[in-house]
């Protein structure tokens, strides 16, 4: 073997060591990135399971609101109709007769 084969054998190799860095570097950029989409995967997930609470509550909320309107409407109607009792002229217990004659 000439020396013109072999430098050319060693770049070959050099670049074969060169190209396995390379993808060794990429798989373990590869496995950092699927690790963080996990991440954001589990952190978006959470997020969800709480926009998910959030809407539950807010139902609640309204149904709760409705539900109070409801009965402040009822007593509206009560504190107007005890104010009507109220208001009502006095009756008389013994009614004035006329006297017989």
């Amino acid at each position: 073997m000439d020396e013109n084969s072999g430098d050319k054998l060693v770049t070959i190799l050099t670049s074969l060591e060169q190209v396995l860095a390379n993808q060794k570097s990429a798989s373990e950029n590869v496995a950092y990135n699927k690790g963080k989409i996990d991440d954001v995967f589990s952190m978006m997930h959470n997020k969800t399971m709480q926009i998910n609470i959030c809407v539950r509550e807010v139902r609640e909320m309204k149904t709760l609101c409705a539900k109070l309107r409801k009965e402040v409407g009822e007593l509206k109607h009560q504190v107007f109709d005890c104010r009507k009792l109220l208001t009502l002229p006095n009756a008389e217990l013994s009614p004035k007769l006329s006297p017989k004659t």
